[in-house]
Parts: C-alpha cells; sequence; structure tokens
C-alpha cells in the first residue's frame, strides 16, 4: 500500500487492518503522521480538559454582567450607527456629498465678500479726500487734519466718510462723526477694540 492510502485511512479511521499494521511497522514516516494525529484527536476530546475548579463556576455569572457592561460602556456612536440598517448609515456619506457638491458656491460667495471688502477706501485715500476736499474739511472742523494719525482712525469716522464718496447725507456723516475723537481711551482701529471699548464705540454710535 502507498502512504497515501495509509494516510487517508488513518484519518478517516478505517480501523488497523493488518496491512496498515504491516505498512507502520516499515515505514517511519507514516508512524510520524500516525503520532501527530493521535496528538490532535486528543487535544480536540472535551473529555481531556481539565476541570478548572468550583470557584471558576461560581464567578462566572458576576464576570459576565461585568464584560456585558463594559461592551455597553464602550460602544462609539458610529459603532451603535452600524447596527442600524445599511440606509441609515449611509446617511453621513450622504450629507458629506452634499457638502462636497456646494463647496464651490460657498467659495465663490466667501470671493465676492473678500472683493467688496477690498474696494473699501483705505486710510491713506480717506486722509487724501480730508486734505483736498472742502466739505470734508466744513464737516470735520473739529479736526486739526494735519494731527491725524491714519493709524488711529476711528470706524464709525470710517463709515462717515464712505458714505460721503458715495453721496450720502452731510447731516448723517456730521451726526455720526461728532464725539468719535472725544474719547482718548479708544483704541486706534477697529482689531484693537475689546470690552468697554467695543461697547463704548457702539454706544457713541447709537447716540449719533
Amino acid at each position: 500500500m502507498k502512504c497515501e492510502t495509509i494516510e487517508q485511512a488513518l484519518i478517516e479511521s478505517a480501523g488497523m487492518t493488518p496491512e496498515i499494521v504491516a505498512h507502520l511497522e516499515g515505514c517511519a514516516a507514516c508512524r510520524s503522521f500516525q503520532a501527530t494525529l493521535m496528538a490532535l484527536e486528543r487535544s480536540l476530546d472535551p473529555d481531556g480538559v481539565p476541570d478548572p475548579g468550583p470557584r471558576y463556576w461560581s464567578d462566572l455569572p458576576g464576570r459576565v454582567r461585568i464584560r456585558l457592561a463594559q461592551e455597553r460602556v464602550t460602544r462609539t456612536l458610529w459603532e451603535r450607527i452600524l447596527d442600524l440598517p445599511r440606509f441609515v448609515s449611509l446617511v453621513p456619506v450622504a450629507l458629506l456629498l452634499l457638502l462636497l457638491l456646494l463647496r464651490p458656491g460657498i467659495v465663490r460667495w466667501q470671493g465676492e465678500d473678500t472683493v467688496a471688502v477690498q474696494d473699501a477706501p483705505s486710510e491713506a485715500e480717506i486722509v487724501t479726500f480730508l486734505e483736498e476736499e472742502e466739505g470734508a474739511k466744513r464737516l470735520f472742523s473739529v479736526v486739526d487734519l494735519e494731527e491725524v494719525d491714519p493709524a488711529r482712525l476711528s470706524t464709525g469716522m470710517l463709515l462717515a466718510i464712505n458714505e460721503e464718496i458715495q453721496g450720502g447725507d452731510d447731516s448723517l456723516l456730521l451726526s455720526t462723526s461728532t464725539g468719535l475723537f472725544d474719547d482718548t481711551s479708544l483704541s486706534g482701529t477697529l482689531d484693537e477694540l475689546e470690552g468697554e471699548e467695543l461697547e463704548a464705540l457702539a454706544a457713541m454710535l447709537e447716540r449719533s
């Protein structure tokens, strides 16, 4: 008999026939295969597993309850979502795709706002306007143009002059500018305003 036939017979537990016994006596490879197969069968025998003892079985229910509690606590939101039907778990993907589709419009809208801000008159242009326009000198006669520092131009004054450039009402320009330079404690630019200074500027604009 061939070794392949003997190995197949040993796997199928066909029994130790005289032909198999004779082959095993003369073939060391098949005897080694038989020993390995018998060791594997002993490891799979449930009766061969040692008893862990009574304490193991008495502690088992408590350990199972603790493990279940940990499982409930450690489950993340995404794990709970994945437990839902498949179409529900696709909702985040759909929202992401929608955001990607809307992104060009959002970028274009932000770009338009940036252009609008860049078109606003600069501080240097405002000072030049004050120095050249007679009407502006009349409206802002309380301010010495030679002493005006562009870095300390008030936000309210910027808004008022912008209104004048665009053909706004002279009275509105005058009322907006009145009192903005009276409080020297205000910071020079809007970016520097904070807390009480910002509230003071808002109150002055409300009164004007």
